[in-house]
């Protein structure tokens, strides 16, 4: 039987109260912590369109809390990850939090996966004072306005889209804009920012096409394209659509430059006949090499390659063990916000960009890295 958070609370008050004399005083344990664990839990999809981003974030995840468990945990304490499957679809998310809230009694929630997921959820997390860490989406509206128990990281798809536009405008002559776009929130705020800076730098918006986030055909959409003679085509995409839009408007003989947000930089794309494809993200894949430690924990565990959702997963995870440990062995929210909020200049292991935390700045990285798909990898070009 599903058992209210509330009545959670109230037993393990009563718990206290009976132990009080073996206990010193404001030693009192918040939700999801004991002397010896710390529980936190998330709703990604491990199925669906968008499995590729949920399983490499939390596999990556789990292996660096796996790391800082090997070492003795933090303060003592092991990290253990739950994780639901969403489906991508957000009445599942809104179930799996409630079942994690309630029923599991979870600390705090870690990469949530999906704008509208995290939309739907937050709220839940936050009346019952449970953190929000790192939600798997770079929306705007995830990150603004700042919130108490809200940390994010990397810059918004919006910031992500006027600066392909702005930069390809500059450096290739870009000026007649095609948008396609999922027909969701980030869609929609892929839109905004299309509009947004076309405006700014006085260009034009051709034609816009929207699509269902699980749309495979787009034969239609880039032969309007091409018959409109748009020059850059801005992609409001994520995985498949961005491989089966960009091929398709190259197999139709379209020569205008195609540019997606981080939602559609993955190896998956890079590695599926989609060389020329611009892509601006929150960071450069690091050569195997350069990660050789990573790459070898991630094959062994998953029989496969590192992508960029692993990459993230792993950075996100690595930042929450670092608050973590700032945050000290009397573990409640409040503590564990004010220890991201000390992270300066934190340095992931793959020699890629810094994050930086303040009590003004929950989002800790605002960098966005245009890349070019060139022999199947994504290439990081200097602006």
């Amino acid at each position: 039987m599903l058992k209210n958070r509330k009545t959670v609370k109230f037993l393990k008050f009563v718990f206290v109260l009976a132990a009080v004399v073996f206990l010193s005083p404001g030693s009192a344990l918040a939700d999801g912590v004991t002397d010896t664990e710390v529980l936190i839990g998330s709703t990604t999809p491990l199925s669906g369109p968008a499995a590729v981003w949920g399983i490499g974030s939390t596999k990556a995840a789990q292996i660096r809390f796996d790391e800082a468990n090997a070492d003795g945990g933090v303060h003592g304490r092991q990290i253990r990850f739950i994780v639901e499957d969403s489906q991508y679809q957000v009445p599942l998310a809104v179930r799996a939090v409630n079942k994690l809230i309630e029923r599991d009694g979870v600390f705090a929630l870690f990469a949530v996966q999906g704008t509208p997921h995290n939309l739907a959820i937050k709220d839940r997390a936050f009346s019952e004072n449970v953190p929000l860490l790192m939600p798997f989406s770079l929306a705007e509206s995830l990150q603004t306005p700042q919130e108490p128990l809200k940390i994010t990281w990397g810059s918004s798809y919006y910031d992500q889209v006027r600066q392909a536009i702005r930069d390809l405008h500059e450096t290739n002559g870009r000026d007649k804009v095609c948008i396609m776009y999922q027909d969701t929130e980030y869609g929609e705020e892929v839109l905004r920012a299309t509009e947004d800076e076309v405006e700014a730098l006085g260009l034009e918006i051709v034609t816009k096409a929207g699509h269902k986030p699980n749309a495979t055909e787009f034969t239609g959409t880039m032969t309007g394209f091409k018959s409109s003679g748009c020059n850059l085509v801005v992609m409001g995409t994520v995985i498949r659509d961005t491989i089966i839009g960009y091929k398709t408007g190259r197999a139709l003989g379209m020569e205008a430059d195609f540019a997606t947000t981080a939602a559609g930089v993955d190896t998956t794309v890079s590695a599926n006949g989609t060389d020329g494809l611009y892509g601006y993200g929150v960071t450069a894949m690091p050569a195997e090499a350069q990660a050789s430690e990573f790459f070898a924990a991630y094959k062994s565990a998953t029989d496969d390659t590192p992508g960029f959702p692993a990459l993230l997963g792993y950075i996100m995870a690595d930042l929450f063990v670092e608050a973590l440990d700032n945050a000290g062995r009397d573990l409640t929210p409040e503590s564990l916000i004010a220890g991201f909020e000390a992270i300066r200049d934190h340095e992931n292991p793959f020699g890629v960009e810094t994050s930086s935390y303040s009590a003004d700045n929950h989002r800790g990285l605002n960098t966005v890295v245009p890349m070019i798909v060139e022999g199947g990898n994504w290439v990081p070009i200097s602006r």
